[in-house]
């Protein structure tokens, strides 16, 4: 590195600047300046000194960029593991296991060229994954290098140049009709899923599947018809276990019943009874409402199967438990429902999140508005 040194006329005092490489997430020019000292000699030495720091320092960056990606990776993974949840965890490791070190993991850190990139991705699309695996994929994808380009070891401006599958809209949601034969199952089916009641208790409150497994008796306000949100159900090293935080900061609040709702708590209350009844002492009485038949935390996946059953043999569409949340938000919307009513009971953080989200919805509202302009005037 050369630099520069010059008498400030106004201060009279010594200036030094120097310029230090580019910065390797703007790609400008890095400028190193100091001022204010007493004589060319000071001045010389104060940046003599500074410029060998930076060299010894880019020089250990320079270490940084040879390392193995899946071994920046995993290190990336472990501090980040303080500050998030558990299951966050555990879906970080397996994209990265699964996903992402297969190609990229032998590959130092600065041997991750545009085209590599690219390639990765296309290795991605030709395993015919769903585009939202994919795009998780890259999400991690970038934030490990985002991590490296603060330590100097990649330039990030290569990511803006890669190129990955447009996202499609994946919120299903069944209409007024399948929503009246789902509800309508036990008249339909000869046998229930066990778990079918907590499935129909989410299509009727919009309710997140763990905030549904994490519900206690405690919770419901039966005369006032009143929904309390207070916790939810996380995944742990040891398994599942009850949080008292929601998904967001907002997550957490109340909403209003609808009777049928209430109607679906009083049966499962009976099955609850039941349980207790032929469990006994065996019976973990933890105030769940939607749990095992002994009364612990029921793991999220098995409600995906029962739910799957009953959608089965009702001959419905199939669609993804959390789709329920998405019908429940649409049927309100397509009836006029006001969308901050709708954002309320979904508990988003802002207005904005449940009109991107529901578009189609608010769309189909529209064209009603359209329709009574027309029969008005």
């Amino acid at each position: 590195m050369k630099g520069s040194i010059t008498k400030n006329k106004k201060t009279g005092k010594w200036d030094f600047y120097f310029n230090n490489g580019y910065d390797p997430q703007t790609g400008k020019r890095k400028q190193v300046r100091r001022r204010g000292f007493s004589s060319r000699k000071e001045a010389n030495l104060a940046m003599t000194k500074l410029i060998v720091e930076i060299e010894n320092q880019t020089e250990l960056l320079n270490d940084v960029s040879k390392t193995m990606f899946s071994d920046f990776a995993n290190a990336w993974i472990e501090i980040k593991k303080i500050s998030i949840q558990y299951s966050t965890y555990s879906r970080y490791r397996q994209t990265i296991k699964n996903l992402i070190a297969p190609y990229l993991g032998q590959l130092k850190l600065n041997q991750l060229t545009e085209d590599v990139l690219n390639h990765f991705i296309q290795s991605l699309v030709k395993k015919n994954l769903a585009k939202s695996t994919i795009r998780r994929a890259w999400i991690t994808v970038k934030q490990i290098l985002k991590s490296a380009s603060k330590k100097g070891a990649f330039n990030y401006q290569l990511v803006e140049e890669v190129k990955i599958p447009p996202m499609e809209q994946t919120a299903k949601f069944w209409s007024e009709e399948e929503i009246e034969i789902f509800l309508n199952a036990p008249n339909r089916l000869q046998r229930l899923s066990k778990h079918y009641y907590a499935c129909a208790f989410t299509i009727l409150t919009g309710l997140r599947k763990q905030e549904v497994l994490a519900l206690r008796w405690k919770d419901i306000n039966f005369k006032e018809r009143i929904c309390h949100i207070q916790q939810t159900v996380v995944e742990s090293e040891t398994g599942y276990k009850i949080a008292q935080k929601g998904k967001t900061q907002t997550s957490l609040g109340k909403i209003i019943l609808p009777q049928k709702a209430v109607d679906i708590l009083e049966k499962q209350k009976e099955h609850i009874l039941m349980n207790k009844s032929e469990l006994d002492s065996e019976y973990t009485d933890l105030d769940l409402i939607f749990c095992r038949r002994n009364g612990k935390i029921l793991k999220p996946s098995l409600i995906n199967n029962g739910f799957d059953i009953t959608i089965k043999n009702l001959n419905l569409p199939k669609i993804r438990f959390h789709d329920l949340r998405h019908t429940h938000a649409t049927y309100l919307l397509s009836k006029g429902i006001n969308p901050k009513i709708v954002q309320e009971r979904l508990r988003h953080k802002d207005i904005k999140t449940t009109l991107g989200i529901y578009g189609h919805a608010t769309l189909t509202m529209q064209t009603e508005a359209a329709n009574l302009l027309d029969k008005s005037f």
